[in-house]
């Protein structure tokens, strides 16, 4: 099944989470790669599936999950070490299955245990850089204490040469297969 790379070049220019180094959504190295089927988690889909599971404010949860995979559970980021949802890296958390990983409910359940419950997003890059904001809710009051202050983010990079090859690049990704690339 062929999904359309137009709508995914949209979801990624809009998200802004890629940098001009050419790294893929989640700020990680290496692109974000999609299921064939494109099958995608909305905004609520994601709330719903963070309060169930458990997390400390779902909404935060939610935009933090969307800011790392763009609501794809099929997604590989990070050159193939980050998986899912909340984009687990697999050399930082060995101890999950990777394949268990693409399943919703595991992958959040992972992220609730990494976060502590929701309380620490440190080991999110998209949490760190502030892109999950643009996920919040507007009528959220401030967020996590551990939250740099909008004054510490760094301002997105200027859309370049480099950018746009970023773009480029993100775009001629492929559907995986079950398998790695060789």
């Amino acid at each position: 099944m062929k999904f359309d790379l137009k709508m995914i070049l949209l979801g990624l220019v809009a998200m802004s989470t890629f940098t001009s180094k050419g790294k893929g959504p989640g700020g990680g190295g290496g692109q974000l790669r999609v299921p064939k089927d494109g099958a995608r988690m909305t905004l609520d889909e994601l709330r719903a599936l963070a309060a169930q599971v458990g997390f400390a404010d779902p909404d935060l949860a939610a935009a933090v999950a969307m800011a790392e995979s763009g609501g794809f559970a099929g997604a590989i980021g990070d050159n193939g070490q980050s998986i899912g949802l909340w984009q687990i890296h697999m050399p930082s958390h060995p101890s999950y299955d990777k394949q268990k990983l693409f399943d919703p409910s595991y992958n959040a359940s992972a992220a609730k245990d990494i976060s502590q419950a929701g309380t620490t997003w440190q080991p999110w890059t998209t949490y760190r850089t502030g892109a999950y904001r643009r996920y919040m809710p507007a009528a959220t009051p401030a967020i996590a204490a551990d939250a740099p202050p909008p004054a510490q983010l760094e301002p997105p990079p200027p859309a370049t040469s480099s950018s746009a090859e970023a773009v480029a690049e993100v775009v001629d990704v492929a559907p995986y297969d079950d398998e790695e690339p060789a």
